[in-house]
C-alpha cells in the first residue's frame, strides 16, 4: 500500500506560518521596525507557534487519510509517532522559513510605515492588551480548508482562496474568541487610531507574504531526512504491530 505522505508534507507546508505570530521581549531594541517585527514574530516564540501548527495541521492532515485512519485503528500510536518522527526535520524548515518571513517583514514595515506608526504597534502589541490578542490569535488558527485541498489535490498543493479562507476564518475565531471588552477595545483602536488602520492596509500585503512562504519547498536535504524518517518509522511500527 502506497500512503501518501507527500502530501502530508505539502498540506504541513501550505498550514505551517499561516498565521505565524509570536509573542516577543523587544524592549531592548532601538529600531522601532525591528522591535515591531520583533513584538509579532519574534524569534522566541518559534517553538510555540510550530507546536500548534504540528498538532493543529500536520496531525489533522495525518487523521484524515483513510489509510491512516485504517493504521491508526489496527496499531494505535501510528499518528502520535509519525509526527514525532518528523519533528526535527519540520523544526528545521520552520525555522528557516521564519527567518525568511521575519527578513520580508522587516522590509514591509520600514517601506510602509513610519517609525511613529511602528513605535506606537509596538506599544499596542506589547500591552496587555496586545499580547492577550496575539495569544488569541496563535491558539484561533485554523486550516481545514488548506489542508482538505493539499490533500485532495494530485499535486498536494493549496490554494491561495484556501488559504485566504482559513485566514478568514481564524481572524473571526480570533475576534469571537476574546472577551466583549477586549473585542470592544480592539475595534475601537483599529478603526479609529491611524497608525492602527495603516497597519491594518497592510494586511494583504502580509497575507501575501504568508502565502509565499507556504509555498516555500522543502529543501532536498530535508525532502531525503523525512523520507528516511518515514521508512524508519513505518518500517518499526508496523513490523511491531500484531494488528497490521
Amino acid at each position: 500500500m502506497r500512503l501518501h505522505f507527500n502530501r502530508w508534507k505539502t498540506a504541513l507546508a501550505a498550514a505551517t506560518l499561516l498565521l505565524t505570530h509570536g509573542l516577543a521581549a523587544a524592549a531592548t531594541l532601538p529600531d522601532p521596525h525591528a522591535k515591531l517585527v520583533e513584538q509579532i514574530a519574534g524569534e522566541d516564540m518559534a517553538e510555540r507557534t510550530f507546536q500548534s501548527q504540528l498538532d493543529g495541521a500536520f496531525r489533522a492532515a495525518l487523521s484524515s487519510d483513510a489509510d491512516v485512519q485504517d493504521i491508526e485503528a489496527a496499531c494505535p500510536g501510528f499518528i502520535d509517532g509519525m509526527t514525532a518522527a518528523n519533528r526535527p526535520i519540520l523544526w528545521q524548515a520552520h525555522v528557516e522559513d521564519y527567518r525568511w518571513y521575519r527578513e520580508k517583514l522587516g522590509t514591509l514595515f520600514r517601506d510602509k510605515l513610519s517609525k511613529q506608526d511602528a513605535a506606537s504597534l509596538s506599544n499596542f502589541f506589547a500591552s496587555d492588551l496586545g499580547q492577550k490578542f496575539l495569544a488569541t490569535i496563535i491558539a484561533e488558527q485554523r486550516y481545514d480548508n488548506t489542508i482538505a485541498e493539499a490533500m485532495s489535490s494530485e499535486d498536494g498543493q493549496a490554494s491561495v482562496e484556501s488559504m485566504l479562507k482559513d485566514h478568514r476564518a481564524s481572524s473571526v475565531n480570533t475576534l469571537m474568541a476574546l472577551e466583549p471588552i477586549d473585542r470592544k477595545a480592539i475595534g475601537n483602536i483599529f478603526t479609529t487610531e491611524q497608525w492602527a488602520i495603516r497597519f491594518g492596509q497592510l494586511q494583504p500585503d502580509i497575507i501575501a507574504l504568508m502565502n509565499e512562504m507556504a509555498e516555500r519547498d522543502f529543501t532536498a536535504e530535508q525532502d531525503a531526512a523525512m523520507d528516511v524518517a518515514i521508512d524508519s518509522f513505518i518500517e518499526k511500527h508496523l513490523g511491531d504491530c500484531e494488528g497490521f
